[in-house]
């Protein structure tokens, strides 16, 4: 379960966390500019991860080399398990909350390239064998994807969740995920 001091620190670092929001737009918005819900489904090391997300209309865009480049905010929740073998005393689950800013270049007028990084909040510092340390964990994010329609993407995505060694260990959690979104 999130609990409200989790998202409420989600949402305050999204917005601390993006000053070039504030910024006005330096060239028109695309048709379906708006905001959407996503699906995040992911696998990594003996690890699941299954999200939420709702993503804000575009706050910036620009050109970068002739193409659009739009930077979005991403806040979610989602639910990791470990699927390794069972050891008496792991972590079998987390939840997860996170903000996230996302900058996506559009390199042609269906695909876009994405990348970003924020602040996530874990409910627990560990997962089976792999040991986070802290709540805190950064949320570094890679990924392509392609728009389906007017209102849908579908993307596959590069995520790597750590504290940046603010408390050792920081063994980190990595996922690589498909993500639908939908425009409303």
């Amino acid at each position: 379960m999130i609990r409200p001091k989790a998202l409420t620190f989600a949402v305050l670092c999204t917005l601390l966390l993006s000053p070039v929001a504030l910024h006005p737009q330096t060239e028109q918005p695309r048709d379906d500019d708006t905001q959407r819900w996503s699906l995040h489904w992911g696998t990594g090391f003996e690890q699941q991860r299954i999200g939420v997300h709702w993503e804000s209309p575009p706050t910036w865009t620009s050109t970068w080399l002739g193409r659009s480049v739009e930077l979005s905010h991403e806040i979610g929740v989602a639910e990791w398990s470990y699927t390794g073998p069972n050891h008496p005393g792991q972590t079998r689950s987390l939840t997860q909350a996170s903000a996230i800013p996302i900058f996506r270049w559009w390199v042609g007028e269906s695909v876009f390239l994405e990348g970003g990084i924020g602040a996530t909040w874990v409910s627990n510092t560990a997962l089976g064998p792999r040991k986070l340390s802290t709540h805190f964990q950064f949320g570094d994010h890679v990924g392509v994807g392609y728009r389906l329609g007017p209102s849908s993407l579908l993307g596959w995505r590069y995520s790597h969740y750590s504290n940046a060694s603010i408390k050792r260990p920081n063994q980190g959690l990595d996922i690589f995920e498909i993500t639908l979104s939908s425009a409303f």
